[in-house]
């Protein structure tokens, strides 16, 4: 094609199968975006231009895990190109990213923290802020959750409303840096 433009036919052909359709069966439209994002980011590193997806999508989040024994590790940063959002909790989009976001979760039972420094598994909360957003920022709502009874993933068919206009920045990372332990 012309100069700035893309053909399209090798991404058509790397979603494809031999028999011509789609090489897996896909739950949902997340699933196939994930898929369509690990075709993306090899074919377009080949071409020259590894970092196109970071610039363009997602963000850099935060993580911070507080134990209750207080040694507490150095915060952890990773680039999302998408922002999974559970949807069990809550009926409005700022509703459900601050619980899973911003809120945090509590890391007890099974799921316990261990400490490297006094390498015991304790009770922590783990927090989650944005630190930095491209310019767009895509969402995939998590509609499935491991049924703990019926050992099967269960889809919640919950309503989630969500404004037309959206700030997140009740949910960067210096807002979700001093959450309390549990």
């Amino acid at each position: 094609g012309s100069s700035g433009s893309v053909d399209p036919d090798g991404l058509f052909e790397a979603l494809r199968a031999h028999d011509g359709r789609c090489a897996f069966s896909m739950e949902d439209a997340g699933e196939f975006l994930l898929h369509l994002l690990d075709v993306l980011e090899p074919a377009l590193e080949a071409v020259g231009l590894p970092d196109v997806l970071a610039e363009c999508l997602g963000g850099t989040t935060v993580s911070r895990t507080i134990p209750t024994c207080n040694h507490v590790p150095a915060p952890r940063e990773e680039q999302e190109l998408v922002f999974d959002v559970p949807v069990s909790d809550g009926s409005t989009l700022p509703e459900l990213l601050g619980k899973h976001v911003a809120g945090g979760y509590d890391l007890e039972g099974d799921e316990c923290f261990e400490c490297d420094s006094c390498k015991k598994r304790v009770r922590a909360r783990r927090t989650a802020g944005i630190h930095a957003l491209a310019d767009t920022v895509v969402l995939s709502f998590k509609r499935f959750e491991y049924d703990r009874t019926t050992h099967r993933m269960m889809k919640v068919a919950k309503k989630v409303e969500f404004p037309e206009h959206l700030s997140l920045g009740s949910f960067s990372a210096v807002r979700c840096s001093d959450r309390p332990a549990p």
